[in-house]
């Protein structure tokens, strides 16, 4: 059985938007330590409040469609 840990959407918001420096690193720590070792699994909620508030920031869509693709390639959705 593989272990599985649910990544919610604000630890992605703080990876991709970079606005907060700490939360940011955390975020992308958590995210390298345990992304080898444990599947990472998302909903398509999560995809969707992601791509929400990256369009509220004001984030291009190509950089939301990139965000997606990176979130798809990483995690089980």
């Amino acid at each position: 059985m593989t272990d599985r840990i649910f990544i919610d959407s604000n630890v992605w918001v703080y990876l991709f938007t970079h606005e907060d420096d700490h939360k940011c690193k955390v975020a992308e720590q958590f995210i390298s330590e345990n992304g080898s070792r444990i599947a990472l699994v998302i909903s398509s909620q999560v995809i969707n409040e992601v791509t929400n508030v990256l369009s509220r920031k004001k984030i291009s869509e190509l950089n939301i469609r990139s965000v997606i693709e990176q979130l798809s390639q990483i995690c089980i959705i």
